[in-house]
């Protein structure tokens, strides 16, 4: 699609890949929405209807051992619902879904849909938004559930509809129950806010995302001990979660032009009256060493000084290193990027009806 900004388009990947000789996007490996005859050449078994499903890896054959990778399992909401699940494989393998009726009484049944296997990184977290026209309407601003980092930092995401023309989205550090044992203020995190665009093809999203980074050398104000990404306890305000519980939440990091409601309703981010904003919490620190040529070690770069940094602005998120005694932008653009293993993520939407 033509004037867009927020991904490749079909076209654009066609050419990327003409012009470079490419046979097929490297990180897509699979997709299956049973519109085919054939299933996408999946084996049927005869099972009952279940009340959760479990994943499971198979390397062989059909009668090989099964290496079990999860179990989604939800209320009965009567609409289809996002999950992802990680593997974690190295040679030829297969996918099994294994339906199992629970020991209650159960009049309903389980459906798969819309499965897309791809060398991509699983989202620490899923935000679910349901009734999201009655929010667009009433013009609401909504705060997600709170979530944990890997790293043991409490966090919360606000959408802010408000605006006539743009959707505003900002991310919160929170108090949490591990916030005596953490590093304060929170060093060097990439937060990632990805609107999820459901195309039932993940070759066709264009989801929209957007990160922001914590720089522990930020300050709220002219006063240099007032640090933006403090303990929330500290730096923040109280406020009360909607079962009435308190808690401390930090100030406000985001953008206000997130994505403008007109590009809101063109794709396919809302479906069923349901969003998904898909959240990644990671420890971006190994931006401090330069990545080694072939053959050689990693070279250290000075961590920043408030000093030395105070005044230097990295736009864009990027963040404030010395190398070479120069004060200079150092970027994280490309998550998994910094020698992660690779993995492949599967995500699959189910329907539990009541």
């Amino acid at each position: 699609m033509i004037g867009q900004r927020i991904d490749f388009s079909d076209c654009d990947v066609e050419k990327l890949n003409r012009r470079y000789n490419c046979s097929s996007s490297k990180t897509f490996m699979d997709s299956c929405d049973f519109e085919l005859e054939n299933i996408c050449g999946m084996i049927q078994n005869s099972e009952d209807n279940g009340d959760w499903q479990r994943v499971s890896q198979v390397s062989g054959g059909p009668d090989s051992d099964h290496s079990y990778l999860g179990k989604c399992k939800d209320a009965p909401l009567g609409s289809w619902q996002l999950h992802y699940v990680s593997l974690a494989v190295t040679k030829k393998f297969r996918i099994v879904f294994e339906g199992t009726r629970g020991t209650g009484t159960s009049a309903g049944g389980l459906s798969i849909d819309d499965i897309n296997l791809s060398e991509t990184k699983c989202p620490h977290h899923i935000w679910r938004i349901n009734n999201f026209t009655q929010i667009l309407s009433s013009r609401e601003v909504i705060y997600s559930p709170p979530f944990y980092s890997h790293s043991g930092y409490a966090f919360q995401v606000q959408l802010d509809v408000r605006n006539q023309t743009n959707v505003g989205i900002y991310f919160f550090l929170i108090s949490g129950a591990n916030d005596e044992e953490l590093e304060w203020p929170c060093p060097w995190h990439q937060a990632t806010m990805t609107l999820l665009d459901q195309n039932p093809d993940i070759r066709r999203s264009m989801s929209n995302e957007r990160s922001i980074t914590t720089d522990p050398l930020k300050t709220i104000d002219s006063n240099i001990e007032n640090f933006f990404w403090d303990k929330p306890s500290k730096v923040g305000v109280t406020t009360t979660f909607p079962n009435g519980t308190s808690y401390s939440r930090s100030l406000a990091f985001g953008t206000s032009t997130y994505i403008t409601h007109k590009w809101l309703q063109r794709r396919d981010f809302i479906k069923g009256d349901t969003v998904y904003i898909l959240l990644t919490v990671e420890d971006i620190s190994s931006l401090f060493f330069t990545e080694p040529l072939p053959g050689e070690f990693p070279v250290p770069i000075s961590k920043p000084n408030i000093s030395v940094c105070a005044k230097f602005v990295c736009e864009n998120d990027g963040i404030c290193v010395i190398r070479n005694n120069k004060t200079e932008c150092s970027f994280h653009y490309c998550r998994g990027h910094h020698h992660l293993p690779a993995t492949h993520a599967v995500n699959h939407i189910i329907s539990l009806d009541s």
